[in-house]
């Protein structure tokens, strides 16, 4: 300005790096699952029949849950340049008839990322006690063969990804991830280790749309015995270690404010899996696991409203299903094949503040 005049319009730089800010982000939701337990359609008709008992010691096949969560982060920004994460979250899955299937989820995640060029995080979450359902137990009391498995797990994932950065019109990411499963006492022999490698293609084809096409190789080892001085050769136990080939399909489509005054985010995905048991053991001695073949399929739909700048709504469908097959074992899928759907709502909220 002229000498002598004062200038009310300053130049404010933005600050090189950000103080810490808090984020947080929280939910309330509801679910009904159609087939909480996983049952095949012959489990479903005995259960209803009142067939044994002691195999179905449940109230109903289906179930609401309460899904309540919590998201705390701590970011630290350079605008244009980088930012890292540090975050814990907690879920809880609350059933509210057949509370044996309610279970938490514990996580932790860092991530650091170079504005458009990169990111990388590492993350872990652990599920402290999950109840599967009432299986068959050969090494139990005749009389009493059916008993609860249960099992806790711990996961470790690592992800990278470019940020835009790629000479083509593409973003890529790859993850490696390791899972450990352990059973309780009568259930031994299924712990296992799990590692699973990916990689995904990213692609915009419009405005607004994302396009993510994966794949990845699942390779579960099981412990495979249960007794004092057996192994993995000499144990008559059941066997699930298995390799399992997934593809994944994801779109994402930002609508904003073209179909309605209130900002619209669709997401729909799709998941074929298939699974090959690898178990050496004599059909005899495991007639569930040698030769068979599982084929998994998840189909789900995420519909996302904006209803003000820290409340989302958002509505969601998921389809399972899975069918059996064994070459040794002609009606396998009588007793293994199921379809579950699962339907509910969550309100989602959202704030940060700078901490200095």
């Amino acid at each position: 300005p002229p000498k002598g005049v004062l200038d009310v319009n300053p130049v404010v730089r933005e600050p090189a790096v950000l103080p810490w800010r808090l984020a947080w982000r929280c939910e309330l939701g509801a679910a009904y699952d159609s087939n909480i337990f996983r049952y095949s359609e012959t489990d479903v008709d005995d259960f209803l029949d009142g067939k044994e008992g002691d195999r179905y010691p449940v109230e109903y096949v289906d179930d609401v849950r309460f899904e309540p969560s919590v998201d705390l982060s701590l970011i630290r920004e350079e605008p244009g340049r980088r930012e890292t994460e540090l975050r814990l979250s907690a879920d809880g899955r609350l059933a509210t008839i057949n509370d044996e299937k309610s279970f938490a989820k514990l996580g932790a995640r860092v991530r650091e990322t170079r504005t458009g060029i990169a990111y990388a995080f590492v993350d872990y979450y652990a599920i402290p006690a999950y109840h599967v359902r009432h299986l068959w137990d050969a090494d139990a009391p005749t009389g009493d063969r059916y008993r609860s498995c249960d099992l806790r797990k711990h996961a470790v994932r690592l992800e990278a990804g470019s940020d835009r950065s790629l000479p083509v019109p593409l973003d890529l990411i790859a993850r490696v991830k390791y899972d450990y499963m352990g059973y309780d006492q009568d259930f031994v022999e299924y712990d296992s280790d799990a590692w699973t490698t990916g990689l995904t293609a990213v692609v915009r084809p419009a405005r607004g749309v994302r396009i993510d096409l994966g794949y990845a190789l699942r390779k579960l080892t099981a412990r495979g015995y249960d007794e004092v001085g057996e192994t993995p050769e000499t144990s008559d136990d059941s066997d699930i270690s298995y390799e399992q080939d997934e593809y994944t399909l994801r779109v994402r489509w930002d609508l904003g404010h073209d179909v309605s005054d209130i900002p619209t985010v669709l997401t729909f995905g799709a998941k074929l899996s298939q699974r090959f048991y690898q178990t050496d053991r004599e059909v005899a001695d495991d007639p569930y696991h040698a030769a068979r073949e599982d084929t998994y399929w998840t189909f789900t739909g995420r519909s996302a409203h904006e209803l003000s700048d820290r409340v989302t709504l958002e509505v969601f469908y998921e389809h399972r299903r899975r069918s059996s097959e064994s070459q040794y074992v002609e009606e396998l899928g009588l007793s293994k094949d199921y379809t579950a759907d699962r339907v509910g709502l969550r309100l989602i909220f959202e704030g940060e503040r700078f901490l200095d």
